[in-house]
């Protein structure tokens, strides 16, 4: 027995006179004992400071710290971005007339309820007829001076800001507002033909459209329906159709989109739109273009020249930051963008579609500004006008101020996109038509439709054009982009190369070192393993043998 423990002894006191770790010879070698007990102390204080260390590194290395790398990059061939096209006013005047009557008694200026009038009453033809014929500052018969209606009117509406802010700020909604408000309820009762049918068409829209000096044309868009403007337009759009895309390779105006546009405001709704001209958006192929919100506003009468710069933005996942190519499996909606129009997931069309779910679950309908499940029972929320339901106003109203407070979690359910790519625009405008091409726009425009050639024939073409037509340049600035990257500030690299460097310093260990460890734990093993064996064979051999008489 003592054999062997000077065995196993001898093994353990061979590897630490032959280890290459610091201090362990010294432990080994160590012929008095007070420099053997400090050998041991220094030792395992090592072992205690790269443990520590160590600890802190592996904490370090499990909050996925990142950092964010900023370059410019360029190509030769950049992907042409979409842009969105839409004219502010959603509802033709043409077509507001032929709707029913609920419709137009709210948004048509004209229209008048069929009934059947009652003449007036023998000898009061002539009072009326005079009443209405006094001008201003006119006297009656008896001299005084008689107001008109609009004099009077005037005078009422005369307040001081202050009795403003005492009487309206913040507690009365415009009735501007109210009329846009049902104007969005109404369109969003009508079916996907009805609000593509009664708003503008592109057919007469587009007078030109030249990509790159090619010719295009309507068949080149997409259509899709936005609650405040009604139909619009897209050119190079992943929505619904992925087959083709279109890039530009070289800056300027000459290899871009260039369009001419007619703003048709004869056709515009009287009293409800108050500007002129068209909204444009220009965005990523593959995403939902927001025109109320991301839209340049484009005057009838100029060129505008928009010039856009590429910055891509690439994020990371998981364990460094929370970043989705898609709604989340544990989230209890769907994107109700990409399932409608077969666009790619963003934040913003999660967090929409977040807060629409909440409606829908809450109140039982949609809100009318947003998209919902095409094959949904439920009809959108009736808010505004004389349909709107009490019950359902407050209930919409109450998940806003739940959304605005952050307690729909939608900001938990829909981070960024992991991947993203924006276009930051510059603008510039120029008088257009100039006088010396205006003959040229003007016979040009004869053979674009019915509508430009009446009004080209008209008493006042140039008039015309410079209240209707609009022409848009878009186009790369330059083929350089910026690229914002997040990047692991500590990978596994990283941290096996502190491990090893905390180790060399403190104790002197290397990955040879731990070989040397490993080699000896080995033998060790093989020796007890042995033992036991040889043990085992000993109690077998020395067992006694019963010796069995036998029987006769």
């Amino acid at each position: 027995m003592m054999e062997q423990q000077g065995r196993l002894g001898g093994i353990v006191k061979e590897f630490l006179a032959n280890s290459s770790a610091h201090g362990l010879p010294n432990i080994s070698q160590s012929n008095h004992s007070f420099h053997r007990v400090l050998w041991i102390i220094l030792f395992f204080g090592g072992v205690g400071a790269v443990i520590w260390q160590v600890s802190k590194l592996f904490i370090m290395y499990v909050d996925a710290p990142y950092h964010v790398d900023m370059e410019l990059r360029f190509k030769t061939n950049l992907e042409f971005p979409s842009v969105t096209v839409c004219n502010v006013n959603s509802v033709r005047r043409t077509k507001l007339e032929e709707s029913d009557n609920q419709f137009r008694s709210y948004f048509d200026a004209n229209f008048v309820p069929n009934h059947n009038p009652q003449p007036p009453p023998a000898g009061d033809s002539q009072s009326d007829a005079n009443t209405t014929t006094h001008d201003p500052g006119s006297t009656n018969s008896q001299g005084t001076t008689m107001p008109t209606d609009t004099q009077a009117t005037t005078e009422e509406a005369i307040l001081s800001w202050d009795q403003r802010e005492s009487r309206e700020f913040y507690q009365t909604i415009s009735e501007e507002y109210k009329t846009q408000q049902m104007l969005i309820n109404l369109l969003a009762n009508k079916t996907t033909e009805e609000r593509q049918e009664i708003g503008h068409q592109l057919d007469d829209m587009l007078l030109y459209c030249e990509w790159k000096g090619y010719p295009c044309s309507p068949g080149n868009f997409t259509r899709f329906f936005h609650y405040k403007y009604g139909n619009c337009y897209t050119f190079n759009s992943d929505m619904f159709d992925r087959s083709a895309h279109l890039y530009s390779n070289r800056p300027g105006p000459l290899y871009g989109l260039s369009l001419e546009l007619n703003a048709q405001q004869g056709e515009y709704m009287q009293g409800i739109t108050a500007t002129a001209g068209f909204k444009v958006v220009i965005h990523n192929p593959n995403e939902m273009p927001f025109p109320e919100d991301h839209g340049i506003s484009i005057s009838p009468g100029f060129e505008t020249s928009i010039g856009v710069r590429v910055v891509d933005i690439a994020r990371l996942g998981k364990p460094w930051a929370d970043c989705v190519n898609s709604v989340k499996k544990d989230v209890p909606f769907e994107d109700f963008y990409t399932t409608n129009y077969g666009i790619d997931y963003s934040m913003t069309t999660c967090e929409h579609s977040c807060y629409q779910w909440e409606v829908l679950q809450r109140c039982g309908c949609a809100n009318p500004k947003y998209p919902f499940p095409r094959n949904s029972t439920e009809k959108p929320c009736a808010l505004s006008g004389d349909i709107a339901d009490p019950e359902t106003v407050q209930c919409v109203r109450d998940v806003d101020h739940s959304y605005y407070k952050g307690e729909l979690e939608c900001e938990s359910y829909c981070p960024h996109g992991c991947n993203e790519r924006s276009y930051i625009p510059a603008m510039s405008l120029g008088m257009w038509p100039s006088n010396a091409y205006e003959h040229i726009l003007m016979k040009r425009m004869e053979n674009v439709n019915q509508e430009t050639r009446e009004s080209m024939r008209g008493a006042s073409p140039k008039i015309w054009i410079k209240e209707n037509v609009a022409r848009i340049l878009v186009y790369y600035q330059e083929l350089n982009y910026e690229f914002i990257g997040q990047k692991p500030s500590y990978g596994v690299i990283a941290l096996l190369s502190d491990i090893g460097g905390q180790l060399g310093l403190w104790i002197g260990v290397s990955i040879l070192t731990l070989c040397e460890m490993l080699e000896c734990v080995c033998v060790i093993s093989v020796f007890i393993f042995r033992k036991v064996f040889r043990c085992g064979e000993n109690r077998v051999i020395s067992t006694p043998i019963e010796k069995i008489p036998l029987e006769n």
